[in-house]
């Protein structure tokens, strides 16, 4: 239960922060460079202030709110303005910070202080570890997760953008299906995992990935609807691809609880 109600919790900021977000775009640009501003203050704020939580679930579920509206004034205004003042291409200013994806992820991945589950699970799948794992105790969460936020957020954007550009891969191409059947079952699997959390916490940091890629499939299916015959993207290699991951998702799911009764 307290999984599903992280997951709506984050599923309710999104929407909210973009809707702001909206709203402050039609202001002239100095009055977006001050709206900017104003609520990077506020962040900060959210941050500072946290110190004095003694909650993880509390501090937590603020760092979700400081990473949304880090990502609005950052990305969702300050970048746009940045392109729309240049003229630059919107798409291909989007795809071109892929450029600082990639080292940060070698980063990510080669930590082994960084906690994240992914990055955890990464390691250990490919043996990236030189030792074995240290519990590090983590006493300012908010900061993390607003940072995690954001930066989910940003690689979510740029897949899509690489996915749905017509010079690249295109919104019906096989990398979009792939894509798209990828994040059904990974997402499909996250919620799963994120209706076992006991702890708000976790729940709260497990869901951010979660909604994102939920989200992702979300869009994908609404520029397929934009289309004048939405159906004809389902074709047969797409239609397999959603069996196949459903089939695996059914198969993981039943082991994994045929293993939780054992231990039980």
């Amino acid at each position: 239960m307290k999984g599903v109600l992280a997951f709506l919790t984050f599923l309710f900021i999104i929407p909210v922060g973009h809707i702001l977000t909206a709203a402050a775009i039609k202001f002239p640009a100095s009055g977006q460079i001050t709206v900017i501003l104003t609520v990077l203050a506020i962040t900060v704020a959210i941050m500072y202030m946290t110190k004095y939580l003694s909650s993880e679930a509390w501090e937590t579920f603020c760092g979700l709110i400081a990473g949304v509206l880090l990502w609005a004034s950052l990305f969702e205004m300050g970048f746009r303005l940045f392109v729309k003042t240049y003229g630059m291409n919107d798409t291909k200013a989007v795809e071109l910070t892929l450029i600082l994806i990639v080292p940060l992820f070698l980063y990510l991945s080669f930590n082994e202080n960084v906690r994240c589950t992914f990055f955890l699970q990464l390691r250990r799948l490919l043996h990236l570890e030189k030792h074995s794992r240290n519990d590090i105790p983590v006493d300012r969460w908010c900061p993390r997760t607003a940072v995690k936020v954001f930066f989910t957020m940003w690689f979510g954007h740029v897949a899509l953008y690489y996915a749905y550009d017509e010079t690249i891969f295109g919104e019906r191409g096989i990398f979009t299906k792939c894509l798209f059947t990828f994040c059904f079952f990974v997402g499909s699997y996250l919620i799963y995992r994120l209706s076992k959390a006991k702890e708000m916490g976790f729940a709260f940091r497990y869901t951010i990935a979660t909604v994102v890629i939920i989200w992702s499939c979300v869009e994908t299916i609404g520029r397929w609807r934009a289309y004048p015959d939405p159906m004809a993207a389902v074709d047969p290699f797409l239609a397999m691809s959603m069996i196949a991951a459903v089939v695996l998702l059914a198969f993981i799911i039943i082991r994994s609880e045929r293993r939780a009764a054992l231990q039980h």
